[in-house]
């Protein structure tokens, strides 16, 4: 009996409704540069506001926002191919 639920917990990830579950929330169409870039400054903006709230465009943090950015929109880009 508790070698069935140590199992069914081991493979836990490969079950549909938990990877259904896990997924349902995300939107796979938005991985354009400027949604990916507006969804990194709200995450910082919501969960790090006293830490940085320097948003001007000669910022480094911001260059690297954006960097980011443009690389996910890259790969996802690919992907898609």
């Amino acid at each position: 009996m508790a070698q069935g639920v140590r199992q069914r917990n081991l493979f836990a990830a490969e079950d549909f409704k938990v990877v259904y579950d896990s997924f349902k929330q995300a939107n796979f169409q938005a991985f354009d540069y400027d949604t990916i870039r507006g969804t990194l400054v709200d995450y910082i903006q919501q969960n790090y506001p006293e830490n940085f709230n320097d948003w001007i465009q000669s910022s480094e943090f911001v260059a690297i926002i954006e960097t980011l950015a443009f690389l996910a929109h890259s790969l996802a880009f690919r992907v898609d191919q």
